[in-house]
C-alpha cells in the first residue's frame, strides 16, 4: 500500500531509492515496486512528462493558443509561421504588426488605439549615436515593436474572464523557429516548473543568462539593471552576474537577457505585464520586460533556447529593413 502511493508521486528514480520500498536490512535488495519503477527509464520519464500533462490539463494550465506577430508585408514570414506552426497541432493566429516608417505614422496607423500611447515618454533609443535619418526610422520601428506586444498582451489579458483564463498562450515574433523535435508537449512541461505566480516568460534570449538569477532547475529571474542599456551588460562588469552563454548570435556573452522572439503569458496575470509596461517609458521590448528583481516583475527565462531564432528569413516593411532584432543589429553596429 505504502509503495503505490509513492511511485507516482516521485519526480526521478533517484527519490525511489532513497525513500521508496528498498528494504534497508537487506541493503541494495530491491523490491518488486522499486523494480518496475526502474524498468525503463526512458518509459519511466514519457510517463512523468504524461502525469505532468496530465496535471495540467486539470488545472487548465496546457498551451491554448499560439500567437505570432508578422507585418503585412512579411508574406514569406508568414509562410514561414503558418507552415511550422501546423506542425504543432495547436490553434495560432496571426497578430498584424503595429506598422509604420515615422513616430507619427506608427502613432495614427489604429487610430485611437494607438494614439493613446502618443504621449508616453519615449526612451532615448539610439543612446548617444548621431540623430540620423536611419535612427529616426529605427525609433519608429522600436515604438511600432513596442506597440505590437504590448497590444496583444493587453488582449491576452482580456480574456482573464474566460472559462480558460489559466490557459497559456504563446507569443512569436516571426522570426521564431521551433525545432523539428520541439512538440506542444515540451513547451506545456517547460511551463510546468515555472513558480506558480508568474507573470511572463521567455523561451529564447540572447546571448546569456546569470548564474545568481537561477530559482529551479529550469528558471532564472529576467534580471536587469533599472534603466539598464539595451545590452544589459552592466551586471557583469559590477560583477553581479556569472554569465551563461546560451548562444553566439552577437559573439558577446556578456549580452543577457535579451530577446521576445518566444515569449509565455497567461489571461490572470498578463495584466501584471501591461501595467509594468505603463509605467515605463517606450524602449526596446525586450529590455523592458527584464526586471530588477521578481518582486517587481514575475519574469522569467528558461534554461536554454527551446525555440530559436531564424536567420535566413527576409523582414522588409516599405523597402526599410523591419524587426527588432535587427534593429538591435543596426544600434550594435553603429554605437
Amino acid at each position: 500500500q505504502e509503495c503505490t502511493q509513492i511511485v507516482p508521486k516521485v519526480p526521478s528514480p533517484t527519490r525511489i531509492e532513497s525513500g521508496g520500498c528498498a528494504a534497508a536490512a537487506l541493503g541494495r535488495i530491491v523490491s518488486i515496486c522499486d523494480e518496475f519503477a526502474y524498468f525503463s527509464s526512458a518509459l519511466y520519464a514519457k510517463a512523468s512528462d504524461a502525469n505532468i500533462i496530465r496535471e495540467q490539463q486539470n488545472k487548465n494550465e496546457r498551451l491554448r493558443k499560439i500567437f505570432y506577430i508578422n507585418c503585412d508585408n512579411d508574406i514569406e514570414r508568414r509562410d514561414f509561421q503558418e507552415s511550422q506552426l501546423e506542425r504543432i497541432g495547436i490553434p495560432y493566429e496571426r497578430f498584424a504588426c503595429v506598422s509604420g516608417d515615422t513616430v507619427e505614422e506608427v502613432f495614427a496607423s489604429r487610430g485611437n488605439t494607438t494614439k493613446r500611447f502618443a504621449s508616453k515618454p519615449l526612451r532615448n533609443i539610439r543612446e548617444g549615436a548621431p540623430d540620423d535619418t536611419e535612427a529616426h526610422i529605427i525609433r519608429a520601428h522600436t515604438i511600432g515593436v513596442w506597440l505590437s506586444h504590448y497590444l496583444l498582451f493587453e488582449l491576452i489579458a482580456s480574456y482573464a474572464n474566460d472559462k480558460d483564463k489559466e490557459g497559456i498562450y504563446l507569443i512569436l515574433e516571426d522570426d521564431a523557429l521551433i525545432p523539428p523535435e520541439i512538440t506542444a508537449g515540451d513547451i506545456d512541461r517547460a511551463a510546468a516548473s515555472l513558480p506558480k505566480d508568474w507573470a511572463y516568460a521567455s523561451l529564447n534570449v540572447h546571448e546569456s543568462i546569470c548564474l545568481e538569477d537561477k530559482v529551479n532547475e529550469d528558471w532564472f529571474v529576467k534580471r536587469g539593471l533599472t534603466n539598464a542599456s539595451l545590452f544589459g551588460s552592466e551586471r557583469v562588469a559590477l560583477g553581479t552576474c556569472t554569465p551563461i552563454q546560451i548562444d553566439n548570435q552577437w559573439q558577446d556573452p556578456n549580452i543577457l537577457y535579451l530577446s521576445a522572439a518566444a515569449q509565455l503569458l497567461r489571461p490572470s496575470t498578463a495584466a501584471h505585464v501591461t501595467h509594468w509596461l505603463d509605467g515605463l517609458p517606450i524602449y526596446h521590448i525586450d529590455a523592458l520586460l527584464r526586471t530588477p528583481s521578481g518582486a517587481h516583475l514575475r519574469s522569467f527565462q528558461f534554461k536554454n533556447n527551446l525555440i530559436s531564432t531564424a536567420t535566413n528569413l527576409g523582414e522588409t516593411r516599405r523597402g526599410h529593413i523591419f524587426s527588432s532584432q535587427n534593429d538591435h543589429r543596426l544600434l550594435r553596429r553603429r554605437n
